[in-house]
């Protein structure tokens, strides 16, 4: 597991112009003059790629990370199919090919740069996916979860997602769904 990305700021910082930001994002807070939002808007993008530059450069020394990984192209590449097509049945020879790369190369390559097999990264990703799905609201079955991450198999599935979250997805999801707070729109009116 990566450590968060919390980024400390602080006067000796390599960064001093992010406690001027902070000064503006204040100001426009406290003022809410018209574009104030849009001002704040940016500015927190702006905060938000360099703190994500920082961890780039922080993790490009020597460390496994995802982040790390996304700087190879051909890793880079591997990593943008996984995340937006899990569904697809991938296998190590697929994966290799869409990075142009032996699979040989390629599993060394991958393992170095985020630490994981690419078939881990694969299973993991999927299964934080389906937990997301699973309590996005759309009240989605497990089966249609599972079929949307990539899954054949429904005891496959339900072993590898209790493996991660130490209970059954249809428990998960009732769990996540009890934490959830009740909208005005969950509530029915009364006459």
């Amino acid at each position: 597991m990566s450590a968060p990305l919390i980024h400390n700021i602080n006067a000796n910082n390599s960064a001093p112009w992010l406690s001027s930001v902070f000064d503006v994002i204040n100001s426009e807070m406290s003022t809410a003059r018209p574009g104030s939002f849009s001002i704040v808007d940016r500015m927190l993008e702006t905060m938000l790629i360099e703190a994500l530059r920082h961890r780039l450069q922080a993790s490009s020394v020597g460390s496994a990370s995802w982040l790390r990984a996304l700087q190879d192209q051909r890793i880079g590449r591997v990593l943008h199919k996984i995340h937006f097509s899990p569904q697809e049945n991938w296998t190590v020879a697929r994966l290799a090919k869409v990075a142009g790369m032996s699979r040989s190369s390629f599993t060394t390559l991958f393992h170095t740069l985020t630490g994981r097999t690419p078939m881990e990264h694969l299973t993991r990703w999927r299964i934080q996916r389906a937990a997301h799905l699973l309590t996005d609201g759309q009240s989605r079955s497990v089966r249609e979860t599972l079929e949307q991450v990539g899954y054949r198999s429904e005891a496959a599935f339900r072993r590898q997602f209790a493996a991660v979250f130490g209970q059954s997805p249809k428990a998960y999801q009732a769990g996540k769904r009890r934490q959830r707070p009740a909208s005005k729109l969950d509530k029915t009116p009364r006459d």
